[in-house]
């Protein structure tokens, strides 16, 4: 490193600087694409609950003959089955506007596990609403079916409802890792910065200083003042070389004068005599 020139060093410093910067907003961007994707991962969830009810509703409105809540309940049945099963393996949804959403794989193994209690007694739950919608369905299996739907439904809810709120944990937490990263990049760019300052005072600042003080002394007629002595091989090494060159010759050529002035003197004296 001491054999570099200061351009390379400093090329060195801004390029970390800026890696780490550029680092710190890469971050950020990703997590904020996975807050996303949590976010319509928390809604899906929430839309989970609103089928649940709505189901329940539509299964006992038609089992009192109501024929208008049949395709309601089967659209509704139908999106819930989807949605669980895109929640547990990925894949794309339409929300309420029709707007389709990529949906990824829920890898927490305890949200995972939820998401298999919630299928597990969706399974149940699914295949009596298929009974009621079974226009061919005898009396005794539809009212079967109707009084199982009646009786699970808040069974079903309160699983769907602990995902959910298994999701917004999650989320709470990705935040919070965000938020704590963006303070450690922060703390970090600053101790960066302080040692670059550091460094750049040490291989620039202080040099200057030193030829400043040199330059000065000899424009002063000091010829006695010290050497500069840089351990760096860089710019500042040859500046300082080339000034203690200088101060040299300078020497040289003041103790030539000198010598040749107390020879004039002697000779101007024996001639005089």
């Amino acid at each position: 490193m001491n054999n570099r020139g200061i351009k390379f060093k400093l090329f060195l410093f801004f390029s970390g600087f800026i890696f780490l910067i550029g680092s710190a907003i890469g971050v950020t961007i990703w997590m904020v694409k996975a807050q996303r994707k949590d976010s319509s991962v928390i809604n899906l969830g929430g839309v989970q609950s609103m089928y649940t009810q709505q189901m329940s509703k539509d299964a006992l409105a038609l089992s009192l003959g109501v024929e208008s809540a049949r395709g309601k309940l089967s659209k509704n049945s139908q999106a819930f089955d989807i949605a669980l099963k895109s929640l547990i393996n990925g894949g794309v949804v339409t929300d309420s506007e029709n707007r389709e959403i990529e949906i990824p794989p829920t890898v927490d193994p305890e949200i995972l596990a939820q998401l298999q209690k919630v299928s597990g007694h969706w399974e149940e739950f699914y295949r009596n609403i298929k009974v009621i919608l079974n226009k061919d369905a005898d009396i005794a299996a539809f009212t079967a079916s109707a009084k199982f739907i009646e009786e699970h439904n808040m069974a079903l809810l309160k699983e769907v409802s602990g995902a959910v709120d298994m999701y917004a944990g999650l989320s709470a937490r990705k935040t919070s890792i965000l938020i704590i990263s963006q303070i450690a990049v922060f703390f970090i760019s600053i101790i960066i910065a302080v040692i670059g300052i550091m460094i750049l005072t040490r291989i620039i600042v202080r040099p200057i200083n030193q030829v400043v003080g040199l330059a000065k002394a000899v424009a002063a007629g000091d010829l006695t003042a010290p050497r500069l002595d840089f351990k760096n091989h860089d710019e500042m090494s040859m500046l300082g070389g080339a000034l203690n060159k200088m101060k040299d010759n300078l020497s040289v050529i003041i103790n030539n004068i000198k010598m040749t002035s107390s020879d004039v003197a002697d000779t101007a004296v024996q001639l005089s005599s």
